[in-house]
């Protein structure tokens, strides 16, 4: 799925709307129990095809409905949420490596819906809030190619909680839907592919994200962030690059940046650092599913940063939380969605002190509840199908381990009682119109 996505590292929450890449705090998988009966579903050619409906049970998504799919055939079916919390979960059987499942839901009298596509361990395979945000087609759409075999596939649809780039169009209340599921086997799909970044610290004209206003980009300075880091802004690129090189070292991911490296002349991701915005830390082109886009762009508005300033953060912190949010918005790109997990690079981020003091990575975490309210994203394995390992056989160092005094004096804040500050929402994923891969 190719959607626009934004990040202001983790959303500046309560100062400013948007959704992209924002760390939320929160722990744990819900696991409510799905109803246990639900309607019949139909094949193609009308008629019933699998009635009455069984149950399983699942030990992420609790009761779940079935609704085996042949290899070849096309089912339709219903599906009733009862409450905004509401989700139901169907098994659609196993899948093989190369099935393409096409999955279209629409919302009975206007209800907007999300939906996810989750392989047997329960780790997402692909996430659709709106089929095309700017075009104002609200209803979920996906449809992608599975790259292993699984013994289940779960989908999940749900009442849409998105409130940063996905419509707040529709109807937000109990009702039903129908869902039309296809299966088409021994379609082809991409091999990881290698993906070149170059990482722009000297400005640019005319930089326009998605469809986002046009950016007519400063060059990165420190002192832009804190007059106390005047001089130091080649220090603090020098720790944003070895950062970032440092979270993608496991996997296939070549990056260069504008103080030693030409721009290269082949496809690539380029992402820009300066600006300001009231909005986002981070903007995004998209979240492109399977990485089937190698040009794509970025902004990590760094000047935002200069709102952490009465907590004094450290040329390091400084340099922690640019990187953080250019690692965030570049898996974005690399095919990531949002995830809850801090020590994830893909988690929302909820405050500065977050953003500035975890160093964070690529885990296995709970998926972020406005992209679905259960389920997993498996970020190395994502990483690993989309772009592949690392051929140097290098391995992934914490900053903290090259920074520890820096990192044992943060406790000062607690200590003193200075008071963290909530961050504005990554600017989400602003919603392409969903492609196929």
């Amino acid at each position: 799925m190719h959607r626009q996505t934004s990040f202001l590292f983790s959303r500046l929450s309560t100062l400013i709307p948007t959704m992209l890449a924002c760390c939320a705090l929160a722990v744990g998988c819900d696991t409510n129990v799905l109803p246990t009966t639900g309607p019949s579903a139909t094949n193609s050619s009308g008629g019933d095809a699998t009635a009455p409906l069984q149950t399983g049970s699942s030990d992420v998504f609790g009761t779940v409905t079935r609704q085996i799919i042949t290899e070849t055939n096309r089912i339709s079916f219903e599906g009733t949420l009862g409450h905004l919390d509401d989700r139901q979960v169907f098994d659609l059987g196993p899948a093989n490596a190369g099935d393409r499942i096409t999955v279209e839901i629409s919302g009975h009298g206007g209800l907007n819906t999300v939906a996810a596509l989750f392989n047997g361990n329960s780790d997402l395979i692909d996430a659709s809030d709106d089929r095309s945000y700017y075009s104002g087609l609200l209803d979920p759409y996906m449809s992608r190619v599975v790259r292993h075999d699984t013994r289940n596939l779960y989908l999940g649809v749900a009442i849409s909680s998105g409130r940063h780039f996905s419509s707040n169009q529709g109807r937000f209340a109990p009702g039903s839907f129908t869902v039309t599921v296809t299966r088409q086997p021994n379609q082809s799909y991409d091999p990881p592919r290698q993906q070149l970044v170059y990482l722009d610290f000297e400005g640019g004209a005319s930089v326009q994200i998605g469809q986002e206003p046009i950016e007519q980009m400063r060059p990165f300075t420190a002192e832009s962030i804190s007059a106390r880091m005047v001089g130091k802004t080649d220090a603090i690129i020098a720790l944003v690059v070895d950062h970032m090189k440092r979270d993608f070292a496991n996997y296939d991911v070549v990056i260069y940046d504008s103080r030693t490296h030409p721009q290269p002349t082949g496809p690539h991701t380029k992402i820009y650092f300066g600006n300001y915005s009231a909005s986002f830390l981070g903007l995004a082109d998209n979240v492109d599913t399977g990485n089937r886009f190698l040009d794509q762009e970025a902004i990590i508005y760094t000047e935002t940063l200069g709102m952490f300033e009465n907590m004094l953060p450290s040329m390091e912190e400084i340099a922690m939380a640019v990187a953080n949010v250019g690692s965030h918005e570049l898996g974005h790109l690399l095919g990531l969605e949002h995830s809850r997990d801090p020590n994830d690079c893909m988690a929302t981020a909820a405050s500065a002190r977050q953003i500035m003091e975890i160093d964070a990575g690529f885990i296995r975490s709970e998926m972020q509840t406005d992209v679905f309210p259960i389920g997993f994203q498996n970020g190395p394995q994502l990483l690993t199908w989309n772009v592949g390992r690392s051929t140097n056989n290098s391995a992934r160092t914490r900053i903290d381990d090259l920074v520890m005094q820096e990192k044992a004096a943060t406790n000062w804040r607690d200590d003193w009682g200075v008071p963290d500050i909530e961050l504005p929402k990554c600017g989400g994923c602003a919603r392409h119109v969903a492609e196929e891969d």
